[in-house]
């Protein structure tokens, strides 16, 4: 167990023993879920990274005898204190939502040092180094994230399908008995002037051939305290909404990923917006890591699943100068 601090959404802060993270899935929706203890009581919460920041979400109903455990994580990995979200309601009045954050950012900031000490917060993270930002000009942690990128090139030059490019960020694993491994991303809602940066890389450096690649890419966003971000969350009874949170302030460093993906009824599958998970299989896995999954996945050397339609091994070599899609 571990001792932490959770934010309750109206303000009030617990003292709490985590006794595990689980993994689950239910209808074909992965999701996490954190149990501890409070005081006598056995609690539980849904837990989702949004902008860098583990956060409570603010759901209870899950069918459990229905959904099956995927694994479990250590409850060690977790930050000090973890905030809670606001879900967003078709309508809601944004002001509301904003002021219930404001709630939460006081007390997390008089618990946790949270906008002065993010770092002490989450000490799970690897620091590589403090920048000095642009925004005060003291140093900042530098938090990570890794990015995978897929985009469509038309060879015969009549344009993409869908989007310019989509952005998938890695959740987690699972390993079967088998010696399979399932590789699940999702699409994050990225700061816009992150999002923007990685369109103009690959407008300006796709490349014609299939076995050439954009390089990978370091995109720095300096996030000043009390910023807020968004992100999708899918809830165990397969709703999708929107979460509003805090993101920690300093420097976020995206390591961004690019992989090709030339099937355009993949590519088609993952532009489309209603789709925000993306799940690669390897039936043997041999180690080699989520970039080589996710470029597996989209290239088509590993089947992956989109949007509930799973493309099984992608492509047979029907001579020696071309790959024909044998996708279905």
């Amino acid at each position: 167990m571990k001792n932490i601090t959770i934010i309750y959404p109206d303000g009030s802060a617990h003292q709490v023993s985590a006794i595990a993270v689980q993994r689950y899935r239910l209808n074909g929706n992965s999701f996490n879920v954190l149990v501890y203890a409070d005081g006598d009581s056995t609690c539980i919460t849904l837990l989702a990274e949004i902008g860098g920041t583990l956060c409570k979400i603010p759901f209870h109903n899950i069918d459990f005898d229905n959904a099956e455990l995927l694994g479990e994580i250590l409850p060690d990995r977790l930050p000090n204190i973890i905030l809670s979200a606001v879900l967003l309601e078709p309508g809601q009045d944004m002001t509301e939502a904003y002021e219930q954050l404001q709630i939460v950012a006081n007390q997390a900031e008089a618990e946790g040092q949270f906008f002065t000490q993010p770092q002490a917060v989450d000490q799970q993270r690897k620091y590589p180094e403090n920048h000095y930002s642009d925004f005060d000009g003291i140093p900042h942690a530098t938090f990570e994230h890794d990015l995978y990128t897929t985009y469509q090139y038309d060879q015969n030059g009549k344009g993409k399908v869908g989007l310019p490019q989509v952005t998938y960020e890695h959740l987690f694993n699972v390993y079967r008995l088998d010696g399979s491994a399932e590789f699940e991303f999702k699409k994050p809602l990225l700061f816009r002037e992150v999002q923007d940066e990685i369109t103009r890389i690959v407008n300006a450096e796709q490349r014609d051939s299939l076995l050439e690649e954009i390089p990978d890419r370091k995109i720095d966003m300096p996030v000043v305290p009390g910023t807020t971000v968004a992100d999708y969350t899918k809830l165990p009874d397969g709703r999708v909404q929107v979460a509003l949170a805090l993101a920690i302030p300093g420097i976020h460093r995206y390591n961004v990923t690019f992989g090709k993906c030339p099937d355009k009824d993949v590519y088609r599958d993952a532009s489309n917006p209603d789709n925000v998970h993306a799940t690669v299989l390897e039936r043997e896995f041999n180690g080699a890591g989520t970039e080589y999954a996710f470029k597996g996945g989209f290239i088509g050397l590993l089947p992956i699943s989109i949007g509930g339609n799973i493309y099984e091994s992608a492509y047979k070599i029907t001579d020696e100068s071309s790959k024909k899609p044998n996708r279905r």
